[in-house]
């Protein structure tokens, strides 16, 4: 009977150059390609679909609208169905469906259509207490 043994790694996802830009790759489905780890036997262990944004780097508190594109390796604007861009359903958060019209918006300059996400940001310290019974 062998031993199995695990080890840990991490996969950054970027922000990487891709042509003139600076943008963030997309996690295979499975970290089994020779890309990520090489490793046939690797398994996620987390969401991985979550980016990591420093806030602290923003100009302040308030509502930032995100814009979401996608890029080939080599910086080239890729189109995608709208129905790859999903939400949570209202009534039910644990599943999703396509995102609805007023979650897209068309660039001035390019005219390319984006996806958006408004998000409020708050970098105030938070302060709790515990009281005793």
């Amino acid at each position: 009977m062998g031993i199995t043994t695990f080890k840990t790694q991490h996969y950054p996802l970027g922000p990487v150059p891709a042509g003139s830009i600076q943008a963030y790759k997309i996690p295979p489905t499975s970290p089994k390609v020779s890309e990520v780890s090489g490793n046939p036997t690797a398994e996620w262990d987390q969401n991985t679909v979550t980016m990591v944004v420093d806030t602290t780097a923003l100009k302040g508190d308030g509502l930032y609208e995100f814009k979401l594109e996608f890029f080939n390796s080599a910086g080239v604007p890729q189109n995608v169905p709208d129905t790859v861009f999903q939400i949570s359903e209202a009534t039910n958060l644990g599943n999703s469906t396509p995102a609805p019209s007023e979650f897209f918006a068309n660039d001035p300059i390019t005219s390319r259509r984006y996806f958006k996400m408004k998000v409020r940001v708050d970098n105030q310290q938070a302060t709790a207490n515990i009281f005793n019974v």
